[in-house]
């Protein structure tokens, strides 16, 4: 947050331990900038001055995404889908002091223009929910802070569904995850042709796979590039003499792809 506040397109949105705005820039940074793991660059409270992890390696997402303001079921969806969600609440001199239990007060409703807009002041992380805590009236979010243990349950709050404009503007990332390919046994092999076949899985991403083959692992010659996933093959439809070496390769450069040789065991590589 320090680092990026300090130039386009995040500046006039990031402020340091003030916060950020409504439009959740931060999390635009995290699928354009990636995050640096903590190891290398510990969470602090106090500006730097000056930021040198630009060359440390950083995590990026796929993309982020809102939930519907007070769709609680949602939210609970969202949890189960992508794992942890980022929520903003609204810190009173009560939340501040909480200890334990499962807090509630009377910021429940969402009725900014957008709904998103709710008075919020505080960033939080929200970990998951019981529908039936043992306190009883109503279920509440696992919500977690970064005020460290001594605060609340261990640095976590029990707090009910629609507390502290808790569930208004909540955001989820979705983790990049690779696509990947498998060959297959080639079918109908001769000198002249061959039917290559494989597996596909895009994982959600936008790829196009094709086979390259050729007697050597410089191949020489490639199918046609076409998308699809699951189940695919190709005809190959000149001379390879003889074929030797089969790839199945999605067009993203993270993808992992497979090569396979016609007889003898299967080698593996990673795409650079």
């Amino acid at each position: 947050m320090w680092c990026l506040g300090e130039y386009d397109p995040y500046y006039y949105h990031f402020s340091g331990c003030d916060g950020a705005d409504n439009g959740y820039y931060e999390l635009q940074a995290l699928t354009r900038e990636g995050s640096i793991c903590g190891e290398k660059f510990p969470y602090m409270t106090d500006d730097p001055g000056s930021c040198t992890h630009w060359s440390d390696p950083a995590t990026t997402y796929r993309s982020w995404h809102r939930v519907t303001c007070g769709d609680i079921d949602a939210i609970k969806t969202a949890i189960m889908t992508y794992g942890v969600v980022d929520a903003a609440v609204y810190v009173g001199s009560a939340f501040q002091a909480y200890g334990s239990g499962v807090y509630e007060d009377s910021n429940t409703t969402c009725d900014e223009i957008p709904c998103y807009y709710a008075v919020t002041n505080h960033a939080v992380a929200l970990v998951g929910w019981d529908d039936n805590p043992p306190e009883g009236g109503g279920g509440c979010w696992i919500l977690r802070n970064c005020w460290g243990p001594a605060w609340g349950e261990s640095g976590y709050m029990r707090i009910r569904y629609n507390a502290a404009h808790v569930a208004c503007a909540i955001a989820y990332l979705v983790y990049a995850i690779e696509p990947s390919a498998t060959t297959g046994t080639a079918g109908n092999v001769s000198l002249n042709t061959a039917t290559l076949q494989g597996v596909t899985n895009p994982n959600n991403a936008s790829t196009m796979y094709y086979f390259e083959y050729g007697s050597t692992f410089g191949y020489g010659s490639s199918t046609a590039a076409v998308s699809g996933s699951g189940d695919v093959s190709a005809r190959t439809t000149e001379k390879t003499s003889p074929l030797r070496l089969l790839r199945i390769l999605p067009a993203d450069p993270v993808a992992d792809h497979v090569l396979l040789p016609l007889r003898g065991m299967s080698r593996h590589e990673k795409n650079k």
